[in-house]
C-alpha cells in the first residue's frame, strides 16, 4: 500500500469519484483507511482540509458534503479571481472568529468599517 500524502489521496478521490459526486466526511475517511496504511482520523481531517484548499485539490464543500470539481472548475477556483475570492472569505471567515472582547469600542468601529469594505471588496470581485 502506498502512503498517505496529500497528492495521493487527491489521485484516489479522483479515480473513484465522479465529477460533482458528493461524499460525506466518514465516506472520506473510511476511503482512505481503505486505501492507506497506518492512517488516522488526524491526518484523513488534514488531507481531505488540503484537498479543499491546496491548488492540487480538487473537492469543494458545499453542505455536508465534499464535493469532486471538474478540471475547468478547480482552475476556476484555485487560480486568478477564484483564488482572489477564496483568499477573502477565508480572511473574513477569520476575522470574524476574533471576539468582540479584544476591541475597545473606538476600535470595534473601525473593524466594523473595515469588515464592510472586505465585504464590499469580495462582493465587487464576483460581479465579473
Amino acid at each position: 500500500m502506498e502512503k498517505l500524502t496529500t497528492k495521493t489521496a487527491s489521485q484516489l478521490f479522483r479515480g473513484k469519484m465522479e465529477v460533482g459526486e458528493g461524499k460525506k466526511y466518514n465516506e472520506l475517511v473510511n476511503m482512505l483507511k481503505e486505501n492507506f496504511e497506518d492512517v488516522n482520523s488526524n491526518k484523513c481531517a488534514g488531507v481531505i482540509h488540503r484537498n479543499m484548499h491546496n491548488n492540487g485539490g480538487y473537492l469543494r464543500k458545499s453542505g455536508s458534503y465534499y464535493i469532486m470539481l471538474s478540471k475547468d472548475e478547480h482552475r476556476r477556483i484555485n487560480h486568478g479571481i477564484g483564488k482572489v475570492h477564496r483568499i477573502i472569505d477565508e480572511t473574513l471567515k477569520e476575522i470574524k472568529n476574533i471576539s468582540p472582547d479584544e476591541f475597545s469600542d473606538e476600535d470595534f468601529d473601525e473593524y466594523l468599517e473595515v469588515m464592510k469594505e472586505l465585504k464590499s471588496m469580495y462582493d465587487i470581485s464576483k460581479v465579473d
